[in-house]
C-alpha cells in the first residue's frame, strides 16, 4: 500500500492548483489534512511544508459569507484544525484569532448556523460536529455556554419538527446522533439534556425513514451511529436497526464507486463504514482515478485525499 499512497500524494501535489474550494469534503482543508498525515507516515518533511503553505492559504480565505457546513465550510476547517492539533501535527494553534473566528461563527450563534444548514441539500449539525472535535482537542478551552447553546438550539429544532409533524433529513439526524452520543461519553454535565435529545432523535427517525428522506449512504451511517448509543437506549436502537434492515437500497453499497464517492463520511465520523470493501481490485481502481486526476474537473484531489487517509488508517 505504501506505493499507492505515495502515488496519491504526488498526484495531489502535482494537481494542487486545481483545488480551489476550502472545504473538507471538496477542497483544500481535506487535502491539507492528508498531506500532514502523509508527511508523518512517509517521514518526508516536504509534504508537511506543502501542507503548511496550503493551511496559510486556507486561513486567509475565511470569510463570514462562507457556509458553516462541515462538508464545504467553516466547520470542516475547524474540525481539521482540531485533528491536526490533537494529533501533534501542529505545535500550537495557527492563530488564536482563527479559532476565535470559528468559535464565534459556529458556537456563539448556534441557531443561525443550524438554520442555514436545515434546508441544505445535505443537512448537518455542523456546530455540534465542531464542538465535539473542540472538546476532543482541549476540553478546558470549551465554554459551558457553547455546550448549552448546541444542546438547547438542537433540541428546539427537534421539538419544532415534532410539533409541526415535519420530519428531518436523515443526514441531519445522523450528525446529531454522532454529536450527542459523543458529548454523552465525554461530558459529566448536561447528561439529562443530552438523553432527552437522543430519545427525541430516535422517536422521529421512524418518520424520516418512512418518508424516504435519505440517501443510501445515510442508511449506512445511521446503522453505525445507532450502535454508538448509550446502553440505556439499547432496546430502541435495536428496534430501529430492524426497521433499517428492511429498507431497499438503490446503490451497490459494496461497489468501488460507492466507496470512492462516500469515503469522507468514514473519516469525519471515525467509523469503519467500508470494512467489507474488496481490496482485490483496489490498486487498479485507484490507478484509474489517479489517471483521471489530470483531466477530471470534479473534486478528485479531495477524494484521493480521503482514500489516502483511509488507507493509512487501515495500517494503524
Amino acid at each position: 500500500m505504501n506505493k499507492i499512497i505515495q502515488r496519491i500524494a504526488n498526484t495531489i501535489v502535482a494537481n494542487l492548483a486545481n483545488t480551489e474550494a476550502i472545504g473538507l469534503f471538496n477542497g483544500k482543508i481535506g487535502v491539507c489534512l492528508f498531506l500532514y498525515k502523509y508527511s508523518q507516515y512517509s517521514g518526508c518533511k516536504i509534504y508537511e511544508n506543502i501542507a503548511s503553505e496550503l493551511l496559510d492559504d486556507i486561513l486567509s480565505q475565511l470569510r463570514p459569507e462562507l457556509s458553516p457546513s462541515a462538508l464545504d465550510g467553516v466547520a470542516g476547517v475547524g474540525y481539521a484544525l482540531t485533528v491536526l492539533l490533537r494529533e501533534g501535527f501542529l505545535e500550537s494553534s495557527p492563530d488564536d484569532d482563527v479559532f476565535h473566528y470559528i468559535d464565534e461563527a459556529l458556537l456563539s450563534d448556534v441557531r443561525t448556523s443550524l438554520m442555514k444548514e436545515l434546508h441544505a441539500p445535505v443537512s448537518l449539525c455542523s456546530s455540534g460536529i465542531y464542538l465535539l472535535s473542540r472538546i476532543s482537542f482541549r476540553l478546558d478551552e470549551v465554554e459551558n455556554v457553547w455546550i448549552t447553546g448546541v444542546i438547547e438550539n438542537t433540541r428546539l429544532i427537534i421539538r419544532t419538527s415534532i410539533q409541526n409533524k415535519d420530519s428531518l433529513k436523515l443526514s441531519l439526524l445522523n450528525s446529531m446522533l454522532y454529536v450527542f452520543c459523543g458529548l454523552y461519553n465525554k461530558l459529566e454535565i448536561n447528561k439529562i439534556g443530552i438523553e432527552k435529545i437522543l430519545r427525541d432523535l430516535l422517536n422521529i427517525s421512524e418518520q424520516t425513514l418512512s418518508e424516504h428522506k435519505y440517501q443510501d449512504i445515510d442508511i449506512i451511517l445511521f446503522k453505525q451511529n445507532l450502535m454508538r448509543l448509550p446502553l440505556l437506549f439499547e432496546r430502541e436502537g435495536m428496534q430501529l436497526l430492524k426497521s433499517v434492515e428492511s429498507l431497499v437500497s438503490f446503490s451497490d453499497m459494496d461497489s468501488m464507486n460507492f466507496w470512492y464517492d462516500n469515503l469522507w463520511w468514514d473519516i469525519l465520523y471515525d467509523l469503519s463504514v467500508f470494512e467489507n470493501i474488496s481490496l482485490v481490485n483496489l490498486e487498479t481502481y485507484i490507478n484509474e482515478k489517479i489517471q483521471e486526476a489530470f483531466y477530471d474537473d470534479m473534486i478528485v484531489n479531495s477524494k484521493l485525499s480521503a482514500i489516502g487517509l483511509w488507507l493509512m488508517k487501515k495500517e494503524v
